[in-house]
């Protein structure tokens, strides 16, 4: 496949959203996020990427995850890591939930009101070959976009 080919507009199936998109990420990890919110939402009003774990664990004000028309929901195994990454600029102190499981982001995402706006469901990663993350993704977001209906399956 050419550069042109992959650098073509396309539309996020069951939106009217097309790519390229800038999606804005936010994290808890290492930090408290609100001030990062409450600075950048006025800008950042057409997409995000937030975590499960930060959704599930009400790091995040509801105000802030409905605040942009398109939500892509990602794992949230990165904020949920106890340990300090030496590479990181920060050292997070926090005790991470060692029992963060493919259950308990899917209760994330049936936290979410698909009404408010649209949800797009991006993977559950874990420190795997890459493709079981990829064949267990695709069967759980099969799972859940059947028990959601405002939730929009998108495969990269």
């Amino acid at each position: 496949m050419n550069v042109v080919e992959l650098c073509k507009v396309r539309t996020i199936p069951g939106t009217n959203f097309q790519t390229p998109l800038l999606v804005p990420s936010y994290s808890s990890r290492g930090f408290d996020p609100s001030p990062i919110y409450e600075d950048t939402n006025q800008y950042c009003q057409d997409s995000k990427l937030l975590s499960a774990y930060d959704i599930r664990h009400k790091l995040i004000d509801p105000k802030h995850i409905y605040s942009a028309d398109l939500l892509f929901i990602d794992s949230g195994h990165y904020e949920r890591i106890p340990t300090h990454n030496p590479g990181e600029p920060y050292e997070d102190m926090r005790r991470g939930e060692e029992s963060w499981s493919i259950p308990l982001y899917d209760e994330a995402l049936k936290s979410l009101d698909t009404d408010q706006c649209k949800i797009v469901r991006v993977t559950y990663d874990r420190p795997d070959l890459v493709r079981n993350q990829v064949a267990g993704a695709r069967k759980s977001a099969k799972n859940v976009t059947t028990q959601l209906s405002g939730l929009r399956q998108l495969q990269l």
